[in-house]
């Protein structure tokens, strides 16, 4: 994990732009790009970690595999005539600092529903699923063949 100090220098290159194509034409989910790392700027670390999960539950994973040379950063006002905020490697620390620190995002949910549903399969689009009908106040049961999920998938499991 990346000190804090060069996390810090690399959120302050950020601008802030307020027409955010990092976040609307970049970012497939639409996460606030520049929101989040005025955060980090803040060392409010936590609040970023909750803007980060407030729209994407897969986060941490997207922080890792994402292709972001060719999305977010890729639409980066900087990199038109320099280099692009670093915005992988910042979503990346920030949550790996909310997994040491084992910070929990609590989701707004809507009133308990009496039925009860089942989603089969604990990939993304299960969990996905599921996160979504639980806060619309639904009981989920998340059934899975495997007899263990990943460990990403886990963390993000314990939520429920």
């Amino acid at each position: 994990m990346e000190n804090i100090e060069n996390i810090l220098e690399k959120a302050n290159y950020c601008l802030g732009c307020k027409l955010k194509p990092c976040s609307t034409n970049g970012c497939p989910v639409h996460t606030n790009i520049p929101e989040f790392i005025s955060k980090v700027k803040e060392k409010d670390f936590e609040e970023a970690y909750k803007i980060l999960q407030e729209n994407n539950i897969f986060s941490y994973i997207c922080g890792t595999i994402c292709p972001q040379e060719d999305q977010c950063e890729g639409k980066c006002v900087r990199g038109i005539k320099s280099t692009s905020t670093s915005i992988g490697e910042i979503e990346k620390f920030v949550n790996e600092m909310a997994e040491k620190k084992n910070l929990e995002f609590k989701f707004d949910k809507k009133k308990d529903r009496n039925e009860k549903i089942a989603v089969i399969g604990s990939g993304p689009s299960g969990l996905e699923c599921a996160y979504q009908l639980k806060k619309e106040g639904f009981k989920v049961t998340v059934f899975e063949k495997d007899e263990r999920l990943r460990r990403n998938l886990r963390i993000w499991y314990s939520r429920f």
